[in-house]
């Protein structure tokens, strides 16, 4: 996934339009897949019928009003009978302190660790 501004609200200026990307080598499935979008509230929810969240086609755009501080989006893509998921993250930075916890092992789980 990607979004054409980084995943980032400035001052409840703006939302935030998330694009799937899937490809099969060096081709484009993106239009081929469907999708299913889900955000975190203490477990995944549809996005679907949300306000604050709009499908649109094959893309999400998530308004200033859904993202307090931060959202965890998740991206199941159904194509040739599999599921692909990915995950994206949506950041308010209109709040006036904000904490970001970086890590020196990175920021991906491998094998549980």
């Amino acid at each position: 996934m990607y979004s054409s501004n980084g995943g980032v609200i400035s001052n409840s200026g703006n939302s935030v339009d998330i694009n799937p990307q899937l490809n099969d080598g060096d081709t484009d499935k993106t239009a081929s897949a469907t999708y299913t979008w889900e955000y975190y509230d203490g477990g995944y929810k549809s996005c679907s019928g949300v306000t604050g969240y709009t499908i649109i086609g094959n893309k999400l755009i998530v308004a200033p009003e859904a993202v307090s501080s931060y959202v965890s989006i998740k991206c199941t893509a159904s194509y040739n009978s599999k599921s692909y998921v990915a995950y994206f993250s949506v950041y308010d930075k209109t709040d006036p302190i904000q904490v970001t916890v970086l890590s020196t092992l990175g920021d991906k789980l491998i094998n549980s660790v």
